[in-house]
C-alpha cells in the first residue's frame, strides 16, 4: 500500500540502502547558500534605509507629539462628557424640583379641601347631636308630664279603693248572715211572750158566737205573723245579700281597674326608665362619637399639619440643593472653563487625524472624584473673593 521509491532515492526508507557523503554535503551547501542570501538582503536594507538612529528618534518625537495631541482630546472629550453629565443631572434635578413643586402644591390643595371638608363634616355632626338631643330632652319632658299624670291617677285609684273599701266594711258589719229559723222562734217567742196573745185567750167568746170567729182569724193571723217577718226579714237580708254582691263586683272591678292601673303605671314607670337609659345611652353614644369624631379631625388635621410642614421643610432642602447644585455648576462651568483653555493651546506640529473611538461609559466614581477635584481646586479663590467682598 506504500508508495513505490527509487532506489538510493532522499525518501527512501532507512535500510532500504546506504547514504553516502554527497547526501549530507547537498545540505550543507543549502544552509550556505541560505545564510549568503540572509547577508546580502542585510546589507541591501542597510543601504537603503541608511541612519536608523536619526529616523527613530523624529518619528518617536512625532509619535510623542501626536500622543499628546490625543490626550488632550482625550481630556477634552472627557471633560465634555463630565460637562454634559453635570448639565444632564442639573436639568434632572430641575425637573425633580418642578415636578416635587407641582406634588406639593397639589397635596396641598387637596390637604387643605380635606381639611375644609372634615370640618363641614364635624359641622354637620354637631347639628345632629344638637337635634337629637332637643329630641330627647322633649321626649323626656312628655314622659315626665305622663309620669305626673299617672301618679295623680294612682292617687284617685287609691282613694276610691279606700272609701269602697270602708263602705263595704260598714256594710258587712251592719248585714250579718241571719238564721231564718231562729229568727222565727225568737220572733215567736216574743209573740208568745207580749200581751196580745194573752188578750186574745182572755176574751170568752165561744166558737158560734159572732166575734169569736174573728177573734180565731185574727189569732191565726197573729201567729202567722213571726213566718211573716222572717220572710220579710230573709228577703232583705236577700237584697241586702245581692246589694253587697254587687258591691263586691264593683269593688273587684275597681281592684282589677286598680291592677291595671298600677300595671300600665308601672309600664310607663318602666318605659319612662327604658326611655332614659335609652336617651342617656344614646346620648352617651352621641357624645362619644362627636367627642371621637373630633379627636379623629384633630389628630387628621395635626397630621395634615405635619405633613404640610414636612413637605415645607423637604421643598426647602431642594431649594437649598438646587442653588447649591447651581453653584456648584457655575463653579464647574468656571473651572472646566480654565481647564479648557489650558488644555486647547495651539500646537505647533499638525495633529493626524484619526478616528474618535467610542467613548466608554462614564464612571459615577470618576466622576465626583472630577467634581471635588474643581471644587478643591476653586475653594482657596472662592475663600479669598469672599474674603475680599466681606473686607
Amino acid at each position: 500500500m506504500g508508495l513505490a521509491m527509487e532506489h538510493g532515492g532522499p525518501y527512501s526508507r532507512a535500510g532500504s540502502s546506504p547514504r553516502g557523503c554527497w547526501y549530507y554535503l547537498r545540505y550543507f551547501f543549502l544552509f550556505v547558500s541560505l545564510i549568503q542570501f540572509l547577508i546580502i538582503l542585510g546589507l541591501v536594507l542597510f543601504m537603503v534605509y541608511g541612519n536608523v538612529h536619526v529616523g527613530t528618534e523624529s518619528n518617536l518625537q512625532a509619535t510623542e507629539r501626536r500622543a499628546d495631541g490625543l490626550y488632550g482630546q482625550v481630556i477634552y472629550m472627557n471633560n465634555q462628557r463630565y460637562m454634559a453629565a453635570i448639565i444632564l443631572s442639573e436639568k434632572q434635578c430641575q425637573e425633580h424640583f418642578k415636578e416635587t413643586n407641582k406634588s406639593c402644591e397639589a397635596l396641598t390643595l387637596m390637604l387643605n379641601q380635606k381639611a375644609k371638608t372634615l370640618e363641614m363634616e364635624l359641622a354637620k355632626e354637631k347639628a345632629i347631636c344638637t337635634k337629637d338631643k332637643d329630641g330627647l330632652a322633649l321626649g323626656k319632658r312628655v314622659v315626665e308630664e305622663q309620669l305626673a299624670e299617672c301618679s295623680k291617677a294612682q292617687d284617685q285609684q287609691r282613694q276610691q279603693r279606700q272609701l269602697a273599701e270602708n263602705q263595704l266594711q260598714r256594710v258587712q258589719t251592719l248585714c250579718l248572715p241571719l238564721d231564718k229559723e231562729k229568727l222565727e222562734a225568737e220572733l215567736y217567742r216574743l209573740w208568745r211572750d207580749s200581751i196580745i196573745p194573752r188578750s186574745l185567750d182572755n176574751l170568752g167568746y165561744g166558737i158560734f158566737h159572732p166575734i169569736g170567729s174573728e177573734v180565731a182569724s185574727i189569732r191565726r193571723t197573729c201567729d202567722q205573723m213571726p213566718a211573716l217577718m222572717s220572710t220579710k226579714v230573709e228577703e232583705l237580708a236577700r237584697s241586702l245579700r245581692a246589694g253587697i254582691d254587687r258591691v263586691a263586683r264593683e269593688n273587684s272591678d275597681l281592684q282589677r281597674q286598680k291592677l291595671e292601673v298600677e300595671q300600665a303605671l308601672r309600664a310607663s314607670q318602666e318605659a319612662k326608665e327604658k326611655v332614659e337609659k335609652e336617651a342617656q345611652a344614646r346620648e352617651a353614644k352621641l357624645q362619644a362619637e362627636c367627642a371621637r369624631q373630633t379627636q379623629l379631625a384633630l389628630e387628621e388635621k395635626a397630621t395634615l399639619r405635619k405633613e404640610r410642614d414636612n413637605l415645607a421643610k423637604e421643598l426647602e432642602e431642594k431649594k437649598r440643593e438646587a442653588e447649591h447644585l447651581k453653584m456648584q455648576l457655575a463653579v464647574s462651568n468656571s473651572a472646566l472653563d480654565t481647564c479648557i483653555k489650558a488644555k486647547s493651546q495651539p500646537i505647533p506640529l499638525p495633529r493626524p487625524v484619526v478616528p474618535v473611538p467610542n467613548p466608554p461609559p462614564i464612571d459615577p466614581a470618576g466622576l465626583e472624584e472630577f467634581k471635588r477635584r474643581i471644587l478643591e481646586s476653586q475653594r482657596p479663590s472662592a475663600g479669598s473673593s469672599i474674603a475680599s467682598s466681606s473686607g
